[in-house]
C-alpha cells in the first residue's frame, strides 16, 4: 500500500490527476474505470482542461456501479454524474465510454476479463467504509463478483445497484483511493489501520498488491508516520 499525504483537497485533486495521466499517456489501450460522487468533482475540472484538444482516443471509460435510470435520464445515477461532470466537459467520445447498466451485468466480470481488466479503479470512501455499492451488511468481502443489491433509500424508497464485487475489484491492476475531509478522518483509520471486518467494507482493499491512497492532512488527521 502506498500513502500519499495532500495539504488539501485542491493538491489531492492535482496528485489524483498525475496518476491518471500518467497512466492515460501511454501508447497503448487503457482502460480507467472512475467513480461519481463529490469527491472527484476537482479532478475532473482540472483533467478535462488538460484531455481537451488533445488525442486521448486510446483511453476508455467504465462505470463500476449503476442504477436503473429515473425519470427520463438515458443513463442511471453514475453514468449520468460522469456524463456531466467530466465526459461532456473534456468532450470524450461516446464509443469510448462503457456503461456498466442493470442489463448487463451478469456479463460484466467476461466483458472485463475480455479487455483485460482495468487499468485503474479510481474510487471514493464512503462515510461508512463502502466501496463501489458495496456497503456494511451487504457480506461484500466473499469472493464475489458484480452483483445486483438492494438498498432503502431515505427519498427514494428502495432503489437497486448493479455493483462490482470484492473479487472484480481487485482483479483491477491498480487501486487509485482518494480520500478529503475531517469527516473521512476515523473512517479512513479503520480501513488503513483496522481489522479486515464487514462492517468496513473498504478494509479488504488494502490486501491488492497496487493500492494507492491520496488523502489530504484533514483526512489523514488519525494516521500516524
Amino acid at each position: 500500500m502506498k500513502l500519499v499525504i495532500t495539504k488539501d483537497y485542491e493538491e489531492m485533486s492535482q496528485v489524483a490527476v498525475e496518476y491518471l495521466l500518467g497512466e492515460m499517456n501511454q501508447n497503448r489501450k487503457v482502460n480507467l474505470c472512475i467513480t461519481a460522487g463529490k469527491t472527484p468533482e476537482r479532478i475532473y475540472e482540472i483533467l478535462a482542461k488538460k484531455v481537451q484538444g488533445r488525442d486521448f482516443s486510446n483511453v476508455h471509460y467504465y462505470n463500476f456501479d449503476e442504477s436503473y435510470p429515473m425519470n427520463d435520464d438515458e443513463y442511471g445515477v453514475t453514468m449520468t454524474e460522469l456524463k456531466k461532470l467530466y465526459f461532456d466537459k473534456a468532450s470524450v467520445n461516446p464509443e469510448n465510454t462503457h456503461p456498466l447498466t442493470m442489463e448487463n451485468y451478469q456479463t460484466w466480470d467476461d466483458y472485463i476479463d475480455s479487455i483485460g481488466r482495468f487499468d485503474i479503479i479510481m474510487m471514493g470512501l464512503g462515510s461508512d467504509g463502502h466501496f463501489c455499492a458495496n456497503l456494511p451488511g451487504t457480506n461484500c468481502l466473499h469472493d464475489l463478483k458484480t452483483r445486483l443489491l438492494s438498498f432503502d433509500m431515505p427519498d427514494n424508497g428502495t432503489m437497486q445497484f448493479a455493483t462490482m464485487g470484492t473479487q472484480s475489484v481487485m482483479a483491477s491492476k491498480h487501486l487509485l483511493f482518494i480520500v478529503n475531509g475531517e469527516h473521512k478522518a476515523e473512517i479512513l483509520k479503520q480501513v488503513l489501520v483496522g481489522p479486515i471486518d464487514e462492517e468496513c467494507p473498504s478494509s479488504v482493499l488494502k490486501l491488492h498488491p497496487n493500492f494507492t491512497v491520496i488523502a489530504d492532512e484533514a483526512a489523514a488527521k488519525y494516521l500516524t508516520k
